[in-house]
């Protein structure tokens, strides 16, 4: 059969989503573990979830600095003999922090996971914060605060998120040169010692999973008695008044814009449509800020806006860089923009090209077991069941 290239294929869009679900038991101490039981390869990812993001301390440096300390030694061995154990057994650990929560996350071959669980519960368990590692680590870290401050997107996004939430939220904190001076082995191993306690973690496991493993759990993160819940900060957020805020970098040869306003995080009912809004307005490359600003107007490489969700609130943000000369036209091209979306109607031509372009996205991001397993990680602070993706 020829083929005949004059025709464009059947486009057929996306109906339904079959979701691995994750099953769920709860260790002796009452730990609770989601897995998702999928996947060929003999491998598999163990994440403990603790409620140790940055608003959990008074100090922005602390809970960032405690997470990256963690693979740096324990009683037994320095952080070299820690790297290269994990390597040993072709195991990867992988330490992130965020605003809410902070995660430990070990990727394993299944063959060698008693001995890559032994590795990571001894951290969790019994990590000494080295004074010689936390001061290589200030160093490093206070040269990168250097080169970040000569940029002028790392600016922009100080002084937005500053003013979205104000200097004296914890989601608007931002780090200061002096912050780096009050770091001290005793407020990382205080912080270390109240949020990272293995009875207060979540355990989201996926890949090809069987009993050893789930025994191994238990054998290692189930014995340590549940102590009272870390309580969450609650925060005050309410909307700024609008203003306009410039930060002066000599010599600079790009502004960079950032606009955008409190809003709501997933758990509203207004979220999903809000994504969809928000896809047509800047959220791809075929958006109307793309069309209108980088392919029209040329004044930049880039522009898109977004949707922040946190356990607490949320924001919306456009961001871009562009030729100082035509900073202020690019301004007035996204309140242009915006101005479109409030009084016109989108088509339903253009609105069905994002709706499907957004099904496409959301079915590669199911891809995989580790994949499945960050969509069930979407959910969980906002104590979301699934039929928020239903509902998407």
């Amino acid at each position: 059969m020829v083929l005949d290239r004059t025709q464009s294929p059947t486009f057929n869009t996306i109906e339904q989503f079959d979701f691995v679900k994750p099953e769920k038991f709860t260790l002796s101490n009452g730990i609770p573990v989601y897995f998702i039981n999928s996947g060929s390869q003999e491998l598999v990812r163990i994440e403990l979830l603790f409620s140790a993001g940055s608003v959990n301390s008074k100090e922005s440096l602390i809970a960032g600095f405690t997470n990256a300390m963690l693979q740096e030694g324990t009683s037994s061995m320095n952080a070299q003999q820690l790297a290269e154990a994990f390597d040993f057994y072709g195991s990867f650990l992988q330490l992130n922090i965020g605003k809410d929560a902070a995660s430990v996350s070990l990727y394993t071959l299944n063959k060698f996971a008693s001995e890559t669980l032994s590795l990571l519960a001894e951290i969790i368990h019994d990590s000494t914060f080295p004074q010689q590692e936390i001061d290589t680590l200030i160093n490093n870290e206070n040269e990168k605060f250097d080169i970040n401050l000569q940029k002028v997107s790392i600016l922009a996004k100080r002084s937005f998120t500053a003013s979205v939430f104000g200097e004296n939220n914890a989601y608007g904190r931002v780090v200061e040169k002096s912050q780096f001076e009050k770091i001290t082995r005793e407020k990382l191993v205080s912080f270390y010692n109240t949020h990272y306690k293995s009875a207060q973690c979540t355990l989201v496991v996926a890949g090809k999973i069987d009993e050893t493993i789930l025994s191994l759990l238990e054998n290692l993160f189930g014995k340590e008695n549940k102590n009272n819940t870390v309580q969450k900060p609650r925060l005050n957020l309410h909307s700024v008044q609008p203003d306009l805020y410039i930060t002066e970098k000599k010599e600079a040869v790009q502004s960079a814009l950032r606009i955008g306003k409190l809003l709501f995080n997933k758990s509203h009912k207004d979220y999903c449509g809000m994504q969809v809004l928000n896809t047509v307005y800047g959220g791809y490359f075929g958006s109307r800020l793309m069309a209108n600003i980088r392919e029209d107007k040329g004044y930049t490489y880039g522009i898109g806006s977004g949707i922040a969700s946190f356990e607490q609130g949320g924001y919306f943000f456009i961001s871009s860089e562009v030729g100082s000369e035509v900073a202020k036209s690019a301004v007035n091209e996204i309140f242009f923009e915006m101005k479109r979306l409030r009084e016109e109607l989108i088509s339903i031509d253009e609105l069905e090209r994002v709706k499907n372009y957004m099904l496409g996205e959301f079915s590669r991001s199911l891809d995989g077991s580790f994949a499945l397993a960050d969509k069930l990680k979407g959910l969980l602070p906002y104590e979301l069941d699934y039929s928020f993706y239903d509902q998407y």
